[in-house]
């Protein structure tokens, strides 16, 4: 009986002590995307996007993690662009690995290779999505995103991000889409 109390009392130390080595960060904050100009093209001839971007990384080890990310960018559409209104929006859902490279006292660096999809909606799907729309004028595609990011420590739990520029490549219908992202914000850490 005494046998079996200490071992259980070691193997909770163990576990206790392994859990705290294992820590987890929210990210979140503004994001632009530069998208391919034959996926969107605004009626002011830009592709341009604003939103937001949201992350959630376990740390396995000290420098590797698992990630996953959410973002949303937006553009209006103006009624002089083949006679459509509305918004076009695209959320991507993706999900990888994360490495920090360096960490000293107060900077981290960090680099990453997510995929997953993307969902777009665009208020004239016939023209920019062709046969490869569904019914709604929404469509998902395949996605992947390849970065890094830079974040400086503000205080032990929270740091900002001051930069996290990103390739994203999409595949809607036959061909790929290259576009760039950039996001800025506040990371939490747990």
């Amino acid at each position: 009986m005494r046998l079996t109390t200490i071992c259980a009392v070691a193997a909770a130390a163990i576990l206790s002590t392994a859990a705290m080595a294992q820590s987890s960060s929210v990210f979140g904050g503004f994001s632009y995307l530069r998208n391919s100009r034959d996926l969107f093209t605004s009626p002011s001839g830009t592709s341009d996007l604003l939103g937001w971007q949201a992350s959630y990384t376990y740390k396995i080890v000290p420098h590797l993690g698992i990630t996953a990310d959410f973002g949303g960018n937006y553009a209006s559409a103006g009624s002089s662009f083949y006679g459509a209104t509305g918004t076009y929006q695209q959320h991507t859902f993706l999900a990888g690995p994360e490495a920090k490279l360096l960490t000293d006292g107060r900077f981290q660096v960090g680099v990453r290779g997510l995929a997953g999809f993307v969902s777009a909606n665009s208020p004239y799907a016939d023209y920019r999505f062709n046969d490869y729309r569904g019914d709604s004028g929404r469509t998902r595609a395949f996605a992947a995103s390849f970065g890094g990011n830079v974040d400086v420590k503000i205080t032990d739990r929270v740091s900002y991000r001051i930069l996290q520029p990103e390739y994203l490549l999409t595949r809607f219908g036959n061909s790929v889409q290259n576009g760039f992202r950039v996001s800025t914000g506040f990371v939490f850490r747990f």
